[in-house]
Formats: C-alpha cells, sequence, structure tokens
C-alpha cells in the first residue's frame, strides 16, 4: 500500500510504503484515526477498475467536520482522483498545519509545498489561473469565504464544488490555498469504448429514459 504523506508541521512531503490489507473507505477511516493528532484530510483515489467509464473516477475525502465536530464525508467524479489513481497511491494525508498561506504540488515521489500568500484574496477559479504551470494542471482549491474562515465555505475544482459542507474551510485552517495535480487525458484509458457503448445501451433502454422520451 501506498501513501502520500503531508506533514504540514514538519514540511515533510513523502510517499510511504505500508504494510496493510485496507483499502478504499476502511482505508480512509484507519488513516484518519491514526493521524488524529494532525486533524487529518484523507484523500482516497478511486480504485482501479472504476477506470473504464467516464465518469466514473469517483475518490473521496475524510475530514472532521468544523461543524458537527465528527468525521466527515465527501465524494467526488472531478479529475484529480484519476490523477491519483495513475500515479499510484492508495490515499494521501495532509496533516498539521503549514506555517504560511501554502500550495501542495502532487507528483509521482511525493508532494512539493510552495508559497500562495500572493494569491490570497484571489476566488479559487482566478487563483487556479493563476497558479497553472501546464495547461492541463487540475486543482483542489478555496476561494476567499474559506480563508476568511466561513463555516459552510466549500472546496472546488475548476469552479464546480464538491459536496461537504465546511470542506473549504478546514482546507483554509491548514493554510492550503490549494493543491495541484498533473491531469491525464481520459481518451486513453478507454480503449474502443466497447464497455462505454453498453452502459450507454442500458441506460437508453432504462425506465427513466422512456419515460423522459414520452414527455
Amino acid at each position: 500500500m501506498t501513501i502520500l504523506a503531508a506533514d504540514l508541521d514538519n514540511d515533510r512531503y513523502e510517499r510511504v510504503e505500508m504494510d496493510s490489507d485496507l483499502s478504499g473507505l476502511e482505508l480512509g477511516a484507519f488513516l484518519f484515526s491514526e493521524f488524529s493528532k494532525g486533524d487529518p484530510i484523507v484523500i482516497i483515489p478511486p480504485p482501479a477498475d472504476c477506470l473504464r467509464f467516464s465518469g466514473s473516477a469517483v475518490f473521496s475525502i475524510i475530514y472532521k467536520s468544523p461543524i458537527s465536530g465528527r468525521m466527515s464525508l465527501s465524494y467526488s467524479s472531478f479529475a484529480p482522483g484519476l490523477s491519483l489513481r495513475l500515479f499510484g497511491y492508495d490515499a494521501v494525508v495532509v496533516s498539521g498545519k503549514a506555517g504560511s498561506l501554502s500550495m501542495l504540488s502532487v507528483g509521482s515521489d511525493g508532494a512539493e509545498r510552495s508559497v500562495a500568500v500572493q494569491y490570497s484574496g484571489l476566488s479559487a477559479l482566478a487563483f487556479e489561473e493563476a497558479a497553472r504551470k501546464n495547461v492541463g494542471d487540475v486543482f483542489l482549491s478555496v476561494g476567499r469565504a474559506a480563508e476568511n474562515g466561513v463555516l459552510f465555505s466549500s472546496l472546488q475544482s475548476g469552479g464546480r464544488e464538491l459536496q461537504g459542507a465546511g470542506l473549504g474551510y478546514v482546507f483554509a485552517s491548514k493554510r492550503i490555498k490549494g493543491i495541484s495535480f498533473p491531469s491525464f487525458p481520459r481518451k486513453d484509458l478507454l480503449g474502443s469504448g466497447h464497455e462505454e457503448r453498453r452502459c450507454r445501451m442500458r441506460m437508453e433502454r432504462g425506465r427513466m429514459a422512456k419515460r423522459i422520451r414520452k414527455e
């Protein structure tokens, strides 16, 4: 099992091999407990066998809700999940708190932290456009509301919000403006598209599709 451990307190970001048979949300809950002193954010990429279908690369984020004070869970099918899976990570754990507003750049060998004070006050989308090094880079980022301590602020990616109230606040409380990931072209993974065509045909024959056609 391979995890990316980002220790903001000690400014250490490395790829770590762990001996465990856990996977998915069970692994996420285990890591959330193991790193509990650092109030961790645990990101679980999608399973490898889900990458055949467009939109199926669903990743999970486990964090402590600033609203309820309990462990909470968010799901998303945005592009960062695909990047994490293709890098070979089984989980990403972000713990502690950075010394100043920062950005994390994820790579195959770990991550790098860079100062992001110059992006303070920007919306999430404006930050992504300003911080993007390559045209295909994708982000998880926060905007002004999170920086200003709004408990219900959201985490965003490409101008779209991830489900999970307070997740943006949690990122900002760790002084993380955003995390960047190199993107991978989806078309390279779909092959002939045979599985997708079969899936689309099943959907078109379904009850909901028939009802929509009647309306």
